[in-house]
This record gives C-alpha cells, sequence and structure tokens, in this order.
C-alpha cells in the first residue's frame, strides 16, 4: 500500500517552486575564436518580442527569457572584432543554445603616395603661398603700438614688387593711415596678387578690415607706461632726460536702434625720445667748449575713429567711417654736432571719410560702391631768420632752415565693384576715379649756411688771397644764401 503520509505536502511543494516565464529562452557565451570569453560584450536580439539587449558576464554568457515564439536576429559588435549577426527560431517552452563565436577583425591602413608637383603657376587665391589672414587670438598676439605693429606687419608682407614699396588698404581704399589694432577685425596680406583692382601686383599688400558695430554694448581700456625711472642715464651725457612712452586706448561699440551700430575708438600716445648733443664749440673768449647733453623730443599722437553701420533696407547696408589723426613732433633736427638752435617743431593733421554702399541686387550679384575723402597736413616750424654755421665735425648752430613750411594734399577716390557669381565662376567689374591736390610751401635755407671744413695740408692763404708759406692749417668759408651755394677763401 502506497505511503501516504507525504501527498499532503505536494500541493505545497508546487506553490512554492518559482513560476517558469511562458514562451522559450536564449542563453549562451560569448567567445573570441581561441575559446577565450568576452565579458561585456553587448548582445542584441530582435523579433517578435521587439528589440531586446543583454551584457555578457564575467564568464561571458548570456541569457533571453519569455521570448514568443518566432524567428529572432541575434547580432553581436565588440571593438577589435568583426560583428556577429545570425537568424534563429525559437520555440514556446524550450531553451535554445546559440554560443557566439567572434573574430578578431584586421586592421587595415591605407598609404597614400603622391607625386612631387613640379613648379607652376595660379591665380587662384587660395593658392598664394604667401597669403596670410590674421584675426582672433592671432590679432591678439600682435604689437599694440602702431609703429611697431607697421614694422611686424610689413615684415610679414615681405618686398613689394616695384620701386614704391608695399600699400596698406583700409576698407578697400589704399594709401591710408594704419589704425589702432583695437579698431581692426582682419588683416590680410598678400592676397590674390594677380587681381586687377589693385593698383599693382599683391605682394606687400597689407588690407585692413576694421571692427562693425555690435548688437550689444561693449568696451575695452588698455595704458601701457614706460618712463625714465627705469632707465639708467647715457654715459655719453651729463644729464638725464625725462625719457616717457606710453599709450592710452579705449573702445566702446553698441547699437544705434534696431538697424543702426557703432563703434569708436580713441587712442593717444606720447613718447618722449632724447637727442644727445656731443658737439665742440667756442666760448665767449673763443676757447674750445665741449658740449654734452640729452634734450627731450617729445612726440605726442592722438587718434579718432568713429565707425556708423546703417540697414537701410533688405537689400542695402551703408557704412560710414571717420578718422582723425593728430600729432606733432618738437625739438627736431638735433643731436650728435647739432646745437639746440637748430630744431625745429612739425605738427600734423590728417582725417579721412569714408562711405561704402553695399546692395544685394540677387542671390548671385553684389555691387559695392564707394568714396572716400582725405586731407592731410604736415607744417614745420623752425626759425631760419638767422643764418645756419656748420663747423665740420664740431658744432652746427644758428637757425632751424626748414623755415615755416607745409604740405596739404586733398585726395578724392569713387569705386564700384561688383560681384557676379555663374556657377563655379566669380565675375568681378569695376571702376575707380581719383582726384589728388598738393599744396606745398618749403622755405629752405632762407636764412643762409655758413660752412667750415678744415683739412691738414691745404694752403693758407692771406687777406689778398695769397698763399702763407709758413705752415698751418686753412679755412674755407662756403656761404650758401638762398639756396645758392658760394665759396670764396680767406
Amino acid at each position: 500500500m502506497p505511503n501516504l503520509r507525504f501527498l499532503w505536502l505536494l500541493p505545497l511543494l508546487a506553490a512554492a517552486a518559482p513560476a517558469q516565464p511562458p514562451g522559450g529562452n536564449v542563453r549562451g557565451v560569448v567567445s573570441d575564436n581561441s575559446g577565450a570569453v568576452i565579458p561585456g560584450a553587448a548582445v542584441q536580439l530582435s523579433g517578435p518580442a521587439g528589440p531586446k539587449a543583454a551584457v555578457a558576464q564575467s564568464d561571458g554568457s548570456y541569457s533571453f527569457a519569455g521570448l514568443p515564439a518566432g524567428e529572432y536576429t541575434l547580432k553581436v559588435a565588440f571593438p577589435g572584432f568583426v560583428p556577429f549577426e545570425r537568424a534563429i527560431a525559437v520555440e514556446e517552452a524550450k531553451t535554445l543554445q546559440v554560443p557566439i563565436q567572434l573574430v578578431v577583425g584586421a586592421e587595415k591602413q591605407t598609404v597614400t603616395v603622391k607625386g612631387e608637383p613640379g613648379p607652376s603657376v595660379s591665380v587662384e587665391p587660395d593658392q598664394n603661398a604667401t597669403a596670410i589672414v590674421i584675426k582672433g587670438t592671432g590679432l591678439d598676439a600682435l604689437p599694440d603700438d602702431p609703429d611697431d605693429l607697421q614694422d611686424m606687419l610689413n615684415t610679414l608682407a615681405g618686398p613689394a614688387a616695384g620701386p614704391s614699396g608695399g600699400q596698406i588698404y583700409v576698407d578697400g581704399f589704399s594709401g591710408g593711415q594704419l589704425p589702432p589694432k583695437a579698431s581692426i577685425r582682419e588683416i590680410r596680406i598678400n592676397q590674390n596678387p594677380f587681381s586687377a583692382e589693385y593698383d599693382r601686383l599683391g605682394f606687400g599688400r597689407i588690407e585692413i578690415l576694421t571692427k562693425p558695430g555690435s548688437d550689444k554694448f561693449r568696451g575695452g581700456f588698455g595704458l601701457n607706461d614706460s618712463d625714465a625711472f627705469f632707465n639708467s642715464r647715457n654715459p655719453y651725457a651729463t644729464n638725464k632726460a625725462d625719457y616717457v612712452n606710453r599709450f592710452i586706448n579705449g573702445n566702446l561699440s553698441g547699437p544705434l536702434g534696431h538697424r543702426a551700430s557703432f563703434f569708436f575708438n580713441f587712442f593717444q600716445q606720447t613718447i618722449n625720445t632724447d637727442a644727445l648733443i656731443n658737439a665742440v664749440t667756442l666760448d665767449a673768449a673763443l676757447n674750445p667748449l665741449a658740449v654734452q647733453k640729452t634734450v627731450t623730443t617729445p612726440r605726442n599722437r592722438y587718434n579718432f575713429g568713429p565707425r556708423v553701420d546703417f540697414q537701410l533696407s533688405k537689400n542695402n547696408t551703408l557704412t560710414v567711417r571717420l578718422q582723425a589723426l593728430t600729432g606733432s613732433s618738437d625739438n627736431q633736427g638735433i643731436g650728435q654736432y647739432s646745437l639746440v638752435s637748430r630744431a625745429y617743431n612739425t605738427a600734423n593733421n590728417y582725417q579721412v571719410l569714408q562711405t561704402t554702399l553695399t546692395t544685394i541686387f540677387g542671390p548671385t550679384v553684389v555691387n559695392d560702391l564707394r568714396f572716400e575723402f582725405v586731407r592731410s597736413i604736415i607744417n614745420n616750424y623752425g626759425d631760419n631768420s638767422v643764418p645756419a654755421i656748420n663747423v665740420t665735425a664740431s658744432f652746427n648752430s644758428g637757425g632751424a632752415q626748414v623755415g615755416r613750411g607745409y604740405t596739404l594734399t586733398h585726395h578724392y577716390e569713387l569705386q564700384n565693384n561688383t560681384s557676379i557669381g555663374h556657377a563655379r565662376h566669380t565675375f568681378r567689374l569695376g571702376l575707380r576715379a581719383r582726384r589728388d591736390t598738393l599744396d606745398d610751401s618749403s622755405p629752405n635755407n632762407f636764412g643762409g649756411t655758413f660752412t667750415f671744413f678744415g683739412a691738414a695740408g691745404v694752403p693758407v692763404l692771406d687777406a689778398n688771397n695769397q698763399v702763407v708759406t709758413q705752415p698751418g692749417k686753412a679755412v674755407a668759408l662756403a656761404h650758401q644764401p638762398g639756396g645758392f651755394l658760394h665759396r670764396f677763401s680767406l
């Protein structure tokens, strides 16, 4: 008779056993072709149950449970191995073992060897080997001092084609003054050297593009100062000149309503250099008197540069730029043998007005109409009411014979350039008209110049212009009044 004592436990054991999920199962191990397991491999399964994903465990095993019966696709991708893909059929209430073996993928490297091209000439702008574009951080690395900046740009541009040297273009106009660095947006050097719109070949050409206004108010300020306090005295001079090199710059930009913006720049520079005088003159008793001193030669420069951009309409933009530069230099023409009495001062003023109207006639046609007016005057202030006295290798005294002269120039320029795009080609058409006037006054040497030359072994003449027989030194006196040279002997 069967033992019925444990029959009452069967329903309880059945209730305690975990319920098996319905459907089929897929299990396996991910390994390489050497048999080593690949933990962390991502296994993808797609089919009637939708996309599912599993990650191989530390022993390389993976599993998918409770899958509806049907056709599935099993995929595995792991770096360094060839992707694995297989179609499988899952049956209800059955477990399908699918081992996955990945094959190591072969690395593919491609080396392209090209022959060195021979010498060639191309008129394409991007084929110019000496072309340089400076903006952003590259522009920040350039010197702030205008003189140093211009020297560096001329060095980068290299020698120019022709005897007149390179050219500086500011917003498309040639012959302009270099603006302060804070107002420069971009610098292009030797771009498109064979373009017909420029005066000469592009080698040595520097193109300056100034900054437009901004949609928000922005500004900057800078100060650079160097003083004689940090310098030592010139050992050949008895005094220490008050040397100063200081420049201040500031800029402000922002909107002017909804259709206009402005950019304003201010620059001021003071340079007090010195001239060393090391001469030998005569005192009241006609005894030799050594003159050794340094004299400050102050130079001041101011630069104002406002620019306004107007959006006249959807296809028309007007840009107006002004630049006013004033400067002065004192105590010029002295140093070495030239005494303080030969000093003269200079002052210069430079004003420029530039306007550009850009019109878009269509998706492929753009027209630029430009006008420029420049006024420049350089004044010299020297005393030529007394004659100049030059004693060779000793001293130069008397008046500064540059007098009160000036050079006044006016420059007018009108340009119109049209760019037309057609397929892979660009056509540029344009014209340029210029007019220059010059008014110059140069009263040089109106006070006259006396030049004394001394040399050993030259015959000495007496008051009657007769040769003196005793040995000595001869002195020849040259008088050059009004620009005409007359020589006679004493």
